[in-house]
């Protein structure tokens, strides 16, 4: 469970580490297991399995998470939050899986080592989730609460991994059946860590305590489409580099502030603002469906349901406390704090926007601006940005726009901005070549139509943190353009991309990128474009092309460390007949072992992502379009 959660939430992280040496030719055991920097107060990160290879620039902390893709005599290939290259094995411990700490005590002493004599290093709650290492004995060696530590092995109950109630609710019970007696009771969509099936019924544990549900009630749950909206609900919040304080903080994120939560881990949640991404202590963070402040008293009081005469819960909200709020009625709102939940009359809250992590464009001071926690200035400045300055807005309400300048976050009045940007208009069209029942080129134990989507649906996510929109002609879900039966030709299908991208054209200013591996002998990367314009009825964006193919070949040779085999002409199909500015990229050759032996990398691949993304970037920006906020 654990390798799949930290997995799946490194799908959100950018990974910024520079190209391997193009000599690297590594035979390595793949592995994807988790692991643990241990031994050392922190290592170098290398660009391949040596010190020659130079490091990328990054370090990993003892006690930080990572995923292990591989291993090559005494070094490891790896991937961490931060961080993504090699390092020396011996400074990494392999996990044996998860588990939480349970058999009905409130909590449990942690040791320095497998005996009572090493001495206590600590204690951790019941419910608590604990990464398992090596047994020692009938003590185990074990990750929790951002340490390493040793706990007797009769405290660790090992869980298969997290699930959710997909009932109304269920009943826990005390065994597995009906006849053991029910402790309570789950309401739909409750998590709990899971262990073994026993006819029918499913061993959880919750808050130190083991159940029995019945299985049928339990979904696995899915961390990759996890999208929670949330607040922030104390004075501030740290944003660590893992699930554990020994990663390291990087940010605070301030009361008030939304968040979108995208996985759980322990006590630990992974959220993403309007600009950070990371990790917080769960006790902070107060989902919800909107929020708002209170306002227009010094205090409020909270009450039991939508009047006054229900009385009071015994709490009050201070002015400007930030509060989750959802149903409503009759003039009153139910809200939830971080200490309290209840109801209070209307007229006290200021609602505030759901803001996006996503931005939608970049704009330009026009002169020295006041920047607001909320939508007026009733509640004050929290600081002010020099005429000038370039700021990346995320969503607008009633003449004021919420804004990210540096640090700073907040609203400002629309009149104070003007626009710089037309990146919230465009789209792009990636195309995944091949597809269905056709692989494309095979070699090396590679099909050309798995590595194209896989590069896609990367550099897909890398324009998902830009406000321009991408469309895929075929995804992992669906290939209605593509051939994917017997029945439909590969002229019909390259007409099928065609009519999608018309279909889908906003603008003059769109673009269409083609995504392929190369086969027949060669080396090296590039990148097509059509210039034979010669009838209306073919692609008349012939400089625009050729100029999007030169971007992207840049960067892709620069980020792949291929041979540069330059931007050509060519007459393919989805270049020809295009209705908009087009390319094709070729990343490499699938039948040349050099090339392939890259494209098996997850580094690599991600690479080829980054070289599409960057490139387009650079294409716009030779456009007059500002992107500089967006540059990798």
């Amino acid at each position: 469970m654990f390798k799949k959660i930290l997995l799946l939430t490194m799908a959100v992280f950018f990974i910024t580490t520079t190209s391997l040496s193009p000599s690297l030719k590594v035979n390595a055991a793949e592995s994807n297991d988790t692991g643990i920097i241990h031994t050392i107060k922190s290592a170098n990160v290398y660009k391949g399995p040596g010190k020659a290879y130079g490091t990328t620039g990054g370090k990993v902390l003892k006690g930080e998470m990572v995923t292990i893709i591989k291993t090559s005599g005494a070094w490891t290939y790896f991937q961490s939050n931060d961080d993504f290259g090699w390092i020396a094995s011996k400074y990494v411990q392999s996990s044996f899986g998860e588990a939480v700490l349970t058999n009905g005590k409130a909590s449990y002493n942690l040791y320095k080592g497998p005996a009572k004599s090493y001495g206590k290093g600590g204690s951790a709650l019941a419910g608590t989730t604990a990464i398992l290492f090596e047994k020692s004995g009938s003590w185990r060696h074990i990750y929790v609460n951002g340490q390493e530590a040793w706990v007797a092995e009769k405290y660790i109950q090992p869980t298969y991994g997290v699930g959710k109630v997909k009932a109304s609710y269920v009943n826990l019970y005390n065994g597995a059946g009906k006849k053991y007696g029910t402790s309570g009771k789950l309401s739909n969509g409750s998590v709990v860590a899971y262990a073994e099936v026993k006819n029918s019924w499913r061993h959880v544990f919750l808050n130190g305590k083991s159940y029995w549900i019945w299985n049928a009630h339990l979904t696995n749950t899915d961390y990759d489409t996890v999208s929670q909206e949330g607040v922030i609900a104390k004075s501030y919040a740290n944003l660590y580099k893992g699930p554990a304080k020994s990663s390291g903080a990087k940010a605070k994120i301030n009361n008030g502030t939304s968040v979108v939560s995208l996985a759980t881990m322990g006590n630990w949640t992974y959220v993403q603002t309007v600009s950070k991404e990371g990790w917080i202590w769960t006790d902070f963070l107060v989902d919800t469906t909107s929020t708002a402040k209170i306002t227009g008293i010094s205090s409020t009081k909270i009450y039991k349901s939508a009047n006054k005469s229900s009385g009071t819960t015994g709490s009050a909200l201070a002015k400007n406390k930030m509060v989750a709020i959802s149903e409503q009625s009759n003039g009153w709102r139910s809200i939830q704090s971080s200490s309290t939940t209840g109801w209070i009359e209307e007229k006290y809250l200021n609602e505030t926007m759901k803001i996006s992590s996503k931005s939608e464009g970049i704009s330009q001071t026009t002169s020295k601006v006041d920047v607001y926690i909320s939508a007026t200035t009733s509640l004050g400045s929290i600081g002010s940005i020099p005429k000038g300055s370039t700021v990346t807005y995320f969503g607008k309400k009633n003449g004021w726009t919420y804004i990210q300048a540096g640090n700073l976050q907040g609203w400002v009045e629309d009149e104070a901005l003007s626009s710089i940007s037309q990146l919230g208009g465009l789209t792009i069209i990636i195309d995944p070549g091949h597809g269905g029942t056709d692989p494309g080129a095979v070699g090396n134990g590679l099909k050309e139509a798995e590595l194209t989507l896989d590069i896609s649906e990367r550099a897909q996510k890398l324009f998902d943190k830009t406000p321009i929109q991408t469309i895929m002609t075929r995804t992992a879900k669906t290939s209605s353009v593509t051939a994917n039966d017997n029945k439909i030709t590969t002229s019909q299908s390259l007409q099928k991309r065609m009519d999608f991208a018309s279909a889908n054209k906003k603008s003059d200013d769109d673009v269409f990128v083609s995504v392929h591996i190369n086969a027949g002998g060669g080396t090296g990367g590039e990148t097509y474009y059509y210039s034979s314009y010669s009838r209306a009825t073919v692609n008349p964006y012939n400089a625009d092309s050729k100029l999007l193919a030169q971007k992207i070949q840049a960067r892709l040779i620069d980020y792949m460390d291929f041979k540069n085999r330059g931007t050509k002409e060519a007459n393919f199909y989805v270049l020809k007949y295009n209705s908009m500015p087009a390319t094709l990229v070729e990343a490499g050759f699938i039948d040349n072992a050099s090339d392939a032996a890259k494209l098996k990398q997850t580094y690599y691949k991600q690479q080829a992502a980054k070289a599409i993304y960057q490139g387009t970037l650079d294409y716009y920006k030779a456009k007059g379009f500002n992107v500089d906020a967006y540059n990798l």
